[in-house]
């Protein structure tokens, strides 16, 4: 196989397909144009389709996952930044409870999301 200097995808961004056909619809003003195609297996390649099948579930789990993170990341992101707009108007005991739950938050997305993220990155470059 060979690279396309700026572009080749530097790693994996999505699941691969398995074997099969697939239709490509495109719409544009309106039209909608279809093309029916065939992915064929690499004939060199010996994996069972059983196999293929449990590698394509597992990392589409991995790369629903890390969707998951992402979409809780900018969650947490926007919570934190509607939090850093109420600190001023409201009292210090408040205040204080909603500056806790900002450093948990930080906690949160900087630690753990992080830490998951990249094991399920890892995982889904190994399948």
């Amino acid at each position: 196989m060979t690279a396309v200097y700026a572009q080749t995808a530097p790693e994996p961004t999505a699941p691969w397909a398995m074997p099969g056909t697939y239709t490509a619809r495109l719409t544009v003003n309106g039209k909608t144009y279809e093309e029916t195609f065939t992915l064929r297996m690499d004939p060199r390649v010996k994996t069972s389709v059983e196999a293929l099948q449990q590698q394509h579930d597992l990392s589409g789990r991995c790369y629903m996952n890390r969707l998951k993170i992402k979409n809780l990341e900018v969650q947490i992101a926007d919570l934190r930044f509607q939090i850093q707009g109420l600190l001023p108007l409201v009292k210090k005991d408040l205040a204080a409870q909603l500056t806790a739950l900002d450093q948990q938050l930080t906690s949160l997305a900087t630690a753990d999301f992080s830490r998951i993220d990249r094991r399920l990155q890892a995982i889904f470059g190994i399948l």
